[in-house]
């Protein structure tokens, strides 16, 4: 073997020179001709083989940590060399896509869905007795001017200005914006939904919707039916959720090959025993690596920032 230099009797070969030269050539984007490159390079190799002499001499190849975090890079290369493997030949083809569609058409569905102007009268608990009643009768007036407005009026129009407890709706004529079916009722009491829904065309004004806080007034601005989502539409999502579950299984088939074969024996009573250092500095402690994710994505489905306007 042809050597350029040796350091504390370790060679540095001319094959490691040259790719030496030829990598950090790469890296600077033009070859290391010159007398005086070279032996740059070659002091930086040197230097760098005798600090590994020193830390080999001072014991840091034993190092626990060293060596673990060793093991860590040796597993994780064998492990992404042999999922590349084992994943090479991984497609999803267009029946796949379509039979997966076909199966799941339910989930590639946008619900139907109202917007709607709502008003609200709330009880006066300091009126007493008398507090429901001057909701109710404020209400039912404030309807009956409901049922009047022009069909190209949004919402309530002016009414909001009058009614209208929360500010920023006054001026869109009480617009609460998107209801969709079946959401989980949130701000509003699903009888206020379900009145709102009961809503046919433009225009139309609920009746009163009584609630123990108040009386809800709802107009319908627009509706729109459940709609079908393509499968040109979502045929990429399908691809992608497809292939995420294909890569699992590959990752599933890697971790019952390594095990198979291995005597592997776990003892429940000192696992349940072990607990942390107390007082361990939390800056020493180094970070474990991620586990694997856990099963697969499931197909995406109609969501209501993806309806087709």
């Amino acid at each position: 073997m042809s050597v350029v230099a040796t350091v504390a009797g370790e060679p540095i070969s001319v094959d490691e020179f040259r790719d030496a030269l030829e990598r950090y050539g790469r890296q600077r984007g033009r070859l290391l001709a010159t007398p005086a490159e070279r032996r740059e390079l070659l002091e930086y190799l040197i230097r760098e083989q005798a600090v590994a002499h020193r830390a080999k001499a001072a014991g840091y190849d034993r190092d626990p940590e060293l060596v673990a975090e060793f093991e860590r890079l040796v597993s994780n290369k064998y492990r992404e060399d042999r999922m590349r493997a084992l994943g090479a030949n991984i497609e999803v083809n267009d029946d796949e896509v379509r039979r997966c569609y076909d199966e799941h058409r339910g989930e590639y569905t946008i619900p139907e869905r109202v917007r709607v102007a709502l008003l609200f009268f709330p009880i006066a608990v300091a009126a007493g007795a008398t507090g429901r009643d001057e909701a109710l009768a404020t209400a039912t007036k404030a309807r009956g001017d409901a049922v009047a407005l022009a069909l190209d009026v949004r919402g309530f129009g002016p009414l909001a200005q009058q009614y209208a407890a929360d500010p920023a709706r006054r001026h869109v004529g009480g617009d609460i914006g998107w209801l969709q079916r079946g959401a989980t009722p949130g701000r509003w009491p699903a009888a206020v939904q379900e009145a709102a829904f009961a809503l046919q065309a433009p225009g139309d004004v609920s009746a009163l919707v009584p609630t123990e806080d108040g009386f809800y007034l709802i107009r319908l601005i627009a509706r729109e039916p459940e709609q079908q989502r393509s499968l040109d539409v979502v045929k990429n999502n399908i691809r992608y959720d497809l292939l995420h579950k294909k890569r699992n299984q590959v990752r599933e088939a890697f971790e019952a090959e390594v095990r198979a074969g291995l005597d592997i024996q776990i003892n429940e009573p000192v696992l349940k025993s072990v607990a942390p250092l107390a007082g361990k500095d939390e800056g020493a402690v180094r970070a474990l690596p991620a586990l694997p994710d856990s099963g697969a994505a499931k197909p995406a489905s109609g969501t209501d920032a993806e309806r087709p306007r």
